[in-house]
C-alpha cells in the first residue's frame, strides 16, 4: 500500500513513538489526525510535520469511554474518512505483582486493553461500510515474553492479541485488515510514565532501547505492507528462542 493521501489516525501521538510515527507517515505523504490529551504537545508535532497542513490535531482520553463515538465522528471529518487508525495510547507500569492494587490493575487495563478495543469497534463500521480500512494496534514484545515488574502490562498485551487476532477472523472478508506492531524497548517517555503499584508515576527515565524513530519506520513499513504482526527490536529473537527453547528462554528473563 502506498500511504500517500492515506487518512490515518493516531492516538497517543503527543510523544514518544506516537510522536516519531505522526513525523514518518507525515513523510510518507499522509493525511494525518493526531490525538492525545495535550493539545499543546499536539500542535507542537502537528508543526513538525513535514506538511502541517495534512495534520489535524484533535484532543482525545482514550478512557473517556462515553466520548469514544463522539471523537470518530470528528476524526471522520477532518479528512472525511479514517483508512487506517494507530492504536498507539497507552501506559507502562514497573512494580512487583504483589504490590500493585487492583485499581492500578484496572487502570493499566482501561489504558492498554479496553481503550484500544473501544476505539476499534468505533471506528469499524465506517471501515466496513466503505469496504476498506486498517485497524493498527501498538502491541509490545510483552505480549509474548513475561518480564519481571510487567505482570499487568504483559497481561494487556496478550488480551490484545488475543481480540485483535480473533476480530482479524471474523472480518476477514469485509476489506478491513488488523496489524498488532510489537515493538521491543524503545527510548521514550513510557517508564517515566509509567505506574508504581500505588499509581503514583515512576517518574524516572528508562534510557536504554531502539531509537523512537527507527522503531516508527518500522511500524510505517509494515503499515505500507499490511502485514498481520511484525515484531520490532533485537528483542523478537527471544520471542522466537522462546518458541523453541521456552526454559532456557525463561530462566534468562529470570535474571
Amino acid at each position: 500500500m502506498n500511504l500517500r493521501d492515506q487518512v490515518i489516525w493516531v492516538t497517543g501521538a503527543s510523544g514518544g513513538i506516537g510522536e516519531a510515527l505522526a513525523l514518518e507517515l507525515a513523510a510518507a505523504g499522509a493525511l494525518l489526525v493526531l490525538s492525545a490529551r495535550r493539545e499543546d504537545e499536539l500542535n507542537r508535532v502537528k508543526a513538525a510535520c513535514i506538511d502541517p497542513d495534512k495534520a489535524a490535531v484533535l484532543p482525545l482520553d482514550v478512557t473517556d469511554f462515553d466520548g469514544i463515538p463522539g471523537k470518530v465522528k470528528a476524526a471522520i471529518s477532518c479528512h472525511g474518512r479514517v483508512d487506517i487508525l494507530v492504536n498507539n495510547a497507552g501506559v507502562g507500569m514497573w512494580a512487583r505483582a504483589e504490590d500493585t492494587t487492583l485499581e492500578t490493575d484496572r487502570r493499566i487495563m482501561e489504558v492498554d486493553f479496553f481503550a484500544p478495543v473501544a476505539l476499534a469497534k468505533a471506528v469499524l463500521p465506517h471501515m466496513i461500510e466503505r469496504g476498506s480500512g486498517r485497524i493498527a494496534v501498538m502491541s509490545s514484545v510483552a505480549a509474548k515474553l513475561p518480564m519481571k515488574k510487567l505482570s499487568t502490562y504483559c497481561a494487556a498485551k496478550h488480551a490484545l492479541h488475543g481480540f485483535f487476532d480473533t476480530l482479524r477472523l471474523e472480518i476477514r472478508d469485509s476489506g478491513v485488515g488488523v496489524t498488532l506492531l510489537c515493538p521491543g524497548f524503545v527510548k521514550t517517555d513510557l517508564v517515566k510514565n509509567s505506574l508504581r503499584g500505588d499509581g503514583s508515576l515512576v517518574g524516572k527515565d528508562g534510557g536504554k532501547g531502539l531509537h523512537a524513530r527507527e522503531a516508527a519506520k518500522a511500524c510505517v513499513r509494515a503499515l505500507a505492507r499490511g502485514v498481520d504482526e511484525v515484531f520490532i527490536g533485537r528483542e523478537r529473537y527471544a520471542v522466537l528462542g522462546r518458541r523453541i527453547a521456552p526454559g532456557l528462554v525463561n530462566r534468562m528473563l529470570s535474571k
